[in-house]
């Protein structure tokens, strides 16, 4: 529930008041604490930009007053040029907020969101996320892209084994793909699939009649 999404900021600055103030608003921090956050926050920035490529940043700050450790998500309405290393604008925030001393609790934060931004599906589909359902379901394309599966060992298949009958591991092959021949035809029929296949057709057929003429 920590997300704020299209953000409408011009700087980091202005990210980063925007967004503290709606951490008050929230209760995720102390009404006390906003000033005091905003001035870490815009600190660390001089010090040194937090924009680290792939078009994210992750500005932090520990401070006393800050009992819980915070990470929120941040997504802005327009990319915007923050020095980032790889020079592509940054739109996607990480602020991580604690106490004093709580740096090391961030640093498998810090690693995760390295790695999670560095997947180009993600970084479309939390570009094109509506709502938090759209941004878990972002997260968990993720996990099932680059967890590691159990090895599977197929073992082999009835309808290649020899029956004995005319055409019987033919007819046993067809008996066990039957199921799944639908899903074959239906599973192609996709915005994109049937888009790629037209553009294909018309790329062929553009030349073939041009030398035919």
């Amino acid at each position: 529930g920590r997300f704020l999404l299209d953000l409408d900021a011009s700087d980091m600055a202005s990210a980063i008041r925007k967004t503290v103030r709606r951490m008050v608003a929230d209760g995720i921090l102390p009404e006390h604490a906003e000033d005091q956050v905003v001035a870490a926050l815009l600190q660390r920035e001089q010090v040194a930009p937090t924009a680290i490529g792939n078009a994210v940043a992750v500005p932090h700050a520990y401070l006393d007053g800050i009992e819980e450790q915070v990470v929120l998500f941040v997504r802005l309405a327009h990319p915007v040029n923050l020095g980032a290393p790889d020079g592509i604008p940054t739109q996607f925030l990480f602020f991580l907020l604690g106490a004093p001393g709580s740096a090391a609790l961030h640093l498998d934060t810090l690693a995760y969101v390295a790695r999670l931004m560095s997947d180009d599906e993600f970084r479309y589909e939390a570009g094109e996320a509506r709502s938090g359902d759209d941004l878990l379901t972002a997260l968990e394309h993720f996990i099932q892209r680059t967890s590691p599966e159990p090895a599977v060992l197929e073992r082999r298949s009835d309808g290649l084994v020899y029956t004995g009958r005319l055409c019987g591991g033919l007819r046993m092959d067809v008996a066990r793909r039957l199921p799944h021949y639908l899903s074959d035809i239906l599973d192609g029929l996709h915005g994109k699939c049937v888009a790629s296949t037209l553009y294909l057709f018309f790329a062929c057929l553009a030349p073939a009649v041009t030398f035919g003429g």
